[in-house]
């Protein structure tokens, strides 16, 4: 799981430099969002993911929460807490032993086992060709 976590996240934030400033604003095939939004909730996402896992097992009954950058942030601002949420992620998934993975994470909308990245798809402007020209159906496989 570690191993998949982070090969997704990698190819995700790979994927980031390849937008400048200009292409930031342009929207995704998810309905109004921007590349900038995407990117945002990513980070959102993956701090979330952490918290969850440093909560696991606790009975204070808080919810994971995350921390995403400002509306406002730039590029390279949301690039680098992008990096900073999944290097605490993968922190994280590198202290699970295998009793870890029966116990609840609690996730803001409910508990969960073994809390796990999915994969991103669709968010890039139409100017941002995929790697090796591949196309993806809306599942993340090959299409």
């Amino acid at each position: 799981m570690r191993t998949a976590v982070t090969r997704e996240w990698d190819s995700f934030r790979q994927l980031l430099p390849a937008v400048d400033g200009q292409h930031w604003a342009e929207p995704t095939r998810l309905g109004e969002w921007t590349v900038h939004d995407l990117a945002a909730h990513a980070v959102w996402g993956i701090s979330m993911e952490a918290d969850a896992l440093r909560r696991r097992g606790t009975t204070t009954g808080e919810r994971a929460r995350g921390s995403g950058p400002d509306p406002a942030s730039g590029p390279d601002v949301v690039r680098a807490q992008l990096d900073a949420a999944r290097d605490e992620l993968v922190g994280e998934l590198a202290g699970l032993t295998e009793g870890d993975l029966d116990v609840l994470a609690p996730l803001p909308y409910g508990d969960c086992r073994s809390p796990c990245s999915r994969r991103s798809w669709s968010w890039r402007p139409a100017s941002t060709p995929r790697p090796g020209g591949r196309r993806r159906s809306r599942r993340g496989a090959p299409g």
